[in-house]
């Protein structure tokens, strides 16, 4: 698809509000935090991108943290960077991953083992192929802060 500059920080914050319902019903906080410094602090965060697609992206992340944080946990979707490059992180007070099942995150049709929770186990690989298509990188890893998962989105801003 065509890639034209948007804005990254109000489509998060568009998603955010979204999905903010399903997160009270489920006694959790949804928390969205700017993190971007100098001149790009608080102001758009152009990135070249196909709208749709990145709805998507987020969306999946976001309803992932929700589905399997559990109860009462803490959800922190925040954005750092600057005025050329971006990192997008969703991360959460859950149980987190075992090593081993992050690195099975990319196979298609594979779910982890630590959840009973619903889903078809191609979540993760369609998040990767979006990514791939905008020049972006997708990684996983422990949450400082909180000890759940945490999810990372990173690319170039729009020029």
């Amino acid at each position: 698809p065509p890639l034209a500059p948007l804005d990254l920080a109000a489509l998060a914050r568009s998603v955010v509000a979204e999905l903010a319902p399903e997160a009270v019903a489920r006694d959790q906080a949804l928390e969205w935090e700017d993190h971007r410094s100098g001149a790009a602090a608080g102001s758009r965060c152009l990135v070249p991108g196909d709208e749709t697609l990145l709805r998507v992206l987020l969306r999946n992340l976001l309803e992932n943290a929700i589905r399997y944080a559990g109860p009462d946990a803490r959800i922190v979707i925040s954005l750092a960077g600057d005025a050329v490059h971006f990192v997008l992180a969703v991360a959460d007070s859950g149980p987190g991953l075992p090593d081993d099942q992050r690195a099975r995150l990319g196979e298609r049709f594979h779910r982890p083992d630590v959840t009973a929770a619903s889903g078809s186990g191609l979540g993760w690989s369609i998040c990767l192929r979006i990514c791939a298509v905008h020049g972006f990188a997708l990684d996983s890893g422990r949450a400082p802060g909180l000890g759940g998962l945490r999810v990372t989105v990173n690319g170039p801003c729009a020029v």
